[in-house]
Formats: C-alpha cells, structure tokens, sequence
C-alpha cells in the first residue's frame, strides 16, 4: 500500500497506462475509448510533480535536490510535449489520436512522375487521397492510385502534437515521471508521515 501522496499518483498514473494499453486501437479498434484513457492519462501523469513538490517542498534539502535535477534534451522534450498536452486537454479540447499508416511501394509499379507527386504531398505535408489496390496513377489532383501496396505499421499518434505512437510516447513519459518519483522517494520518503 503505497504511504505517500507521490507514489499514489504514481499508481494513478501507471494504471491508465495499463487501461491504454489494453483498450488499444491496434488490439480492441475502440479509438473513441483510448481517446478518453489518453486525457485520463495525460492530466493524471502530469500532476505526479505537482503532489511531489506540496509533499516534499518543506523538507530541508528536497528543493535543492529538485532543481539540481536537471533533464537531459530528450526528457526535455517530452516534458514539455506533455506539458503542452496537458494544458490542450484541460482548457482548450480532448486530445484525440489520429490513423497513421506507413506503407510500401514496391519499385518499378509506378511512373517517376507518381513518386515525385507523392514526395511533395509529404514534404509540403499536404492531405492526398489514396486509393490502394487499384489501377495506376490518376490525374487528379491530389488523389494516387497505387496498386501492390504492403502496410507495414499502423500508428496512432496524437492529432497536432506528434508523430510517434500514443501508447509509446505515454509509456516513455511515464518511465521519466516513476524514476523521479523513486528518486525523490529513496532520498526523502522517510521524511513524510
């Protein structure tokens, strides 16, 4: 039984990662569910700092120890990343995530003017409708035709934010928040009552 205030948080958190994992799209296709574990998610990992800091504020040495722990580019990143999350999901909407499909090609099926059609959808990061399957390319605009298309991942990143997986991007900032949380435990839990 956790016996302080961080740890529960904590134990908050990791179990909407467990709840994320299991209601993912990729194994229930119930999205609409994940979305609302996700914000569920976000706002309960993002307070694990906040109850550390009302519990362990007044111990002597906890603040220095705090600051000195400064996050290395990548956990800044993600700190900040969920930080703007955060705020998106308790004062502007939801977040949502979106399908994102990574596919391949198969070389020599389509024109040089297909592939470089398709280039700049991605390098100007334009929408495209795609039609998979069928003949080839077409000239209207903004729509391909590919045919012998293998998909090779499906991902749902969070609409706006990122384009790594949800599951994966909450899985990491969760690793961050616990190691801190067990640090700042094993230094001073023995502080609090």
């Amino acid at each position: 039984m956790p016996k302080s205030n961080t740890e529960k948080k904590v134990n908050e958190a990791k179990y909407f990662l467990r709840l994320l994992e299991e209601h993912s799209p990729k194994k229930t296709s119930k999205q609409e569910e994940f979305n609302y574990l996700l914000n569920a998610f976000v706002c309960s990992a993002r307070s694990i700092t906040w109850v550390m800091k009302a519990e362990f504020n007044s111990i002597k040495g906890w603040k220095t120890w705090y600051n000195l722990r400064k996050a290395d580019q990548k956990e800044e990143k993600i700190l900040k990343l969920f930080n703007k999350m955060r705020i998106e999901t308790t004062k502007k909407k939801p977040l949502t995530t979106i399908y994102a499909v990574t596919f391949k090609i198969p070389f020599g099926n389509y024109t040089d003017a297909d592939i470089k059609k398709l280039k700049s959808y991605v390098k100007n990061k334009q929408k495209v409708d795609m039609i998979l399957g069928k003949n080839n390319s077409s000239e209207e605009p903004n729509k391909l035709k590919f045919k012998n298309v293998k998909v090779s991942n499906i991902t749902y990143p969070i609409e706006g934010h990122s384009n790594a997986d949800a599951f994966y991007l909450c899985k990491k900032y969760y690793k961050l928040l616990d190691k801190l949380a067990s640090e700042c435990l094993e230094k001073f839990g023995k502080y609090i009552t």
